[in-house]
């Protein structure tokens, strides 16, 4: 559209809207006001106040005004490339403060695609506060992968702003990269007074979070002392989680401070003691009657116990669990099992066609987890279509090599598998003319995923077609389509436009 077109449309639409300015609603008086910026500035001026009209007309859900403008955007934006990379800056700056908490979840997920991207990384941090707690996870598991300064950084910053989602989210992604072996063992302390302040003022999911932490660190004196003060606390699942972390490193003084805080005895109790024991080398043998025992509440507080280095000793015991009838017992005992009594492949491969689709889930990442399971088990199981398995065999595939992609690209044409396989294509460039073509489909979720699957493969040669993305009244994928033209460009600095 020439300018002279569009500013004709602006003075139709606003001349339509009323015989004169004081006799316009409310947020049609907003509408021209701002419209009134468009006309002179600078382009990245005039681009921000595009913007801001759009974002208002969508707002109020007027589809037709904010076509104007977007019509208008695009001819603004022309093959400047320096004015795009902004004004998607600014797309992405601006939908992390839309009222649409939807919206904004889409937004921090685009920008993690971005990580870690110093700007992106500074738009994470600041929506770590957002209300919705959906965005404050998203935010923080990006920022936490970024490496241990942020990891940091995002512990602190959730703390300020009273994120509980985000805090919990950053201790989890903490103790992700610790037990990963990523952070050097001098920095560690660095962490511990974030998990002190969660012990001692936050929800119950944030202080489980803390002694996750706490459980995946050395024995730490001042680790271990923040331990203690954990097995005190009166919530019961927060007092023995911390119990069990201590008996990690040690039982005794784990079990006599847990004894201290029990004004009464039961059997599941005491069940859940003689577990504790084990950790540093007590007797098995009742245990193992535990574990086996009909009092579902006896046999459960045993589990509970035994998440620590000495399942080892009763693994067998331990693994007949994993037949239970009871899904939740299944799933704890092969938890349990799978980080420290391992099952052997043969006895996790048989749990693949398990009738229970979270058993077979569990049983794929603990068998994949062991060693590298490649194409001779994964081109079966793909195969056979299992929904619930598709996500992690897709994900496995795209790191076996031509082979691998071959299997994902047959899998793009079966309904159960068409999905996952294009989100593990995600980062594989021979899939760019796919998500290209997604851009126009008619469903928004095919669209969403060419946007993202763009983030990682567009060329500058997509420019125009993400430009328009990025400017459609379709506002699925137009935060998803400024992340891939910030890729595309592949200089992602300049300031924003919002």
């Amino acid at each position: 559209m020439r300018l002279e077109s569009y500013a004709f449309l602006v003075l139709i639409v606003a001349g339509c809207a009323g015989p004169g300015d004081g006799r316009l609603p409310s947020p049609k008086r907003g509408l021209v006001k701002a419209r009134e910026a468009t006309h002179s500035g600078t382009p990245q001026e005039r681009a921000a106040a595009h913007r801001r009209v759009i974002e208002l007309c969508l707002d109020e859900g007027w589809s037709d005004e904010a076509a104007i403008d977007y019509l208008a955007l695009r001819e603004l934006i022309g093959e400047d490339e320096i004015l795009l990379e902004s004004v998607a800056w600014g797309a992405l700056g601006i939908g992390l403060r839309a009222p649409d908490p939807a919206r904004r979840l889409r937004t921090a997920q685009a920008l993690a695609e971005l990580s870690p991207d110093p700007h992106a990384l500074d738009l994470l941090e600041g929506a770590l506060g957002d209300p919705h707690p959906e965005v404050q996870v998203v935010c923080a598991q990006a920022l936490c992968r970024a490496g241990w300064s942020h990891v940091l950084r995002t512990l602190e910053a959730s703390d300020e702003r009273s994120a509980p989602a985000a805090r919990r989210a950053a201790l989890l992604g903490a103790a992700r990269e610790v037990r990963a072996g990523l952070v050097d063992s001098a920095a560690l302390d660095a962490a511990l007074p974030s998990v002190r302040r969660a012990l001692e003022r936050g929800p119950d999911r944030v202080r489980l979070a803390a002694l996750e932490l706490l459980g995946a660190l050395p024995a730490l004196p001042e680790a271990l002392v923040l331990l203690e003060q954990g097995v005190a606390q009166a919530d019961p699942e927060v007092s023995q989680r911390a119990a069990v972390a201590l008996a990690a490193h040690d039982a005794e003084r784990a079990l006599a401070a847990w004894r201290s805080t029990q004004l009464s005895r039961s059997p599941a109790l005491d069940a859940f003691a003689r577990a504790l024991r084990v950790h540093g080398g007590g007797p098995t043998a009742q245990v193992e009657v535990d574990l086996g025992s009909d009092d579902p509440q006896v046999q459960r507080a045993a589990l509970r116990g035994l998440q620590g280095p000495g399942a080892a000793r009763v693994a067998a015991s331990l693994h007949a669990l994993i037949e239970s009838p009871s899904r939740g017992t299944r799933l704890q005992a092969l938890g349990i099992s799978r980080r420290w009594a391992p099952l052997s492949q043969a006895e996790l491969r048989a749990l693949w066609t398990h009738p229970d689709a979270g058993t077979r889930v569990a049983a794929f990442r603990a068998a994949a987890e062991q060693q590298p399971l490649g194409i001779e088990a994964l081109q079966p199981l793909w195969e056979a279509g299992d929904p619930a398995l598709a996500p992690a065999i897709a994900a496995h595939l795209a790191t076996e090599g031509p082979l691998g992609l071959e299997l994902l690209e047959a899998g793009l044409g079966r309904p159960a598998t068409s999905r996952p396989a294009l989100r593990a294509l995600g980062r594989r460039p021979e899939a760019r003319a796919r998500f290209q073509a997604l851009l126009d489909a008619p469903d928004a979720e095919a669209r969403r995923l060419g946007a993202a699957g763009l983030v990682h493969t567009a060329a500058r040669d997509d420019l125009l077609p993400l430009l328009e993305g990025m400017t459609s009244l379709r506002a699925d994928t137009d935060v998803l389509c400024a992340a891939a033209v910030l890729s595309a460009i592949q200089a992602p600095t300049s300031p924003s436009v919002e």
